[in-house]
């Protein structure tokens, strides 16, 4: 498949020549996320727990590679939403950094923002970096941790974080929390359950598992209205709900059968 670059400052996005469809290199991505194990592997086991389809989510090519074109080596270019989707379920920092970066490029694409590419000297560096991963792959030369190790060099070159955090503020320029710039409605865990069609009890192991307990999505409020004894209660904003819909989609989609209460007869 023919791509050209349209922007790296996090992980390299391109454009296909035929469709113009943002796409970005599964195996730059898994190397970012510092997966820990065989590429092929782990994408695999994605695809079939998350019912990823070939040619809607992602487009597989066969190379053939080494000195006698013995070798094939598989590569996967994935759509932006199963980059996305892939980058929240890994559950780590590095998974959320990258989500928020597709998030915020694609929105930059459709305002029709232009992009800012790396400069030619660090372009370069990185280019040879990727040409000596796919030489010593083919070869079988670096070991799982050094390849890991490397590819993590490519990430943090094309990272360029320098965002200032809200801890580096001062006092009286840090930004409001979002539970309270929020002024939508809030969504209680049963009423998220009943939207996704799931239990309760599936959505706070969501919620927790996923880290979705937080300002930008979440608040915690008293029941009794009693702040420090009261028993505490997590409601949802927009964006929360959303989120929790949409985990518990891809847990229905990867075979989860919701429980069913029985109704006891009474007597």
């Amino acid at each position: 498949m023919d791509k050209t670059l349209l922007t790296n400052e996090l992980l390299p996005i391109y454009q296909t020549t035929d469709t113009g469809e943002k796409v970005v290199d599964a195996r730059e991505l898994c190397g970012f996320l510092n997966v820990g194990r065989d590429f092929t592997t782990w994408l695999k086991d994605r695809i079939e727990k998350y019912g990823f389809v070939d040619g809607e989510d992602f487009i597989l090519t066969l190379t053939k590679t080494g000195e006698r074109q013995n070798v094939t080596r598989h590569d996967y270019i994935l759509k932006l939403d199963m980059a996305k989707e892939l980058a929240m379920v890994e559950n780590n920092e590095q998974g959320r950094k990258a989500r928020r970066y597709f998030i915020k490029v694609e929105k930059r694409f459709k305002q029709g923002e232009p992009q800012v590419p790396l400069a030619n000297m660090e372009r370069a560096k990185i280019t040879r970096l990727l040409q000596m991963l796919d030489m010593a792959e083919r070869e079988k030369l670096f070991t799982l941790e050094t390849e890991s190790a490397i590819r993590k060099q490519i990430a943090e070159m094309v990272l360029g974080d320098k965002a200032v955090t809200h801890k580096e503020l001062p006092p009286w320029e840090q930004p409001e929390p979002p539970h309270i710039r929020y002024k939508g409605r809030w969504y209680k865990s049963s009423e998220i359950a009943v939207i996704a069609g799931v239990s309760v009890n599936l959505i706070g192991q969501l919620s927790s598992k996923h880290n979705i307990r937080t300002d930008e999505y979440s608040r915690s409020v008293s029941i009794n209205g009693d702040s420090k004894s009261g028993v505490q209660q997590i409601l949802y904003n927009e964006k929360g709900k959303n989120e929790l819909v949409r985990l518990a989609e891809l847990k229905l989609a990867s075979g989860y059968v919701p429980r069913t209460r029985k109704k006891v007869k009474r007597r």
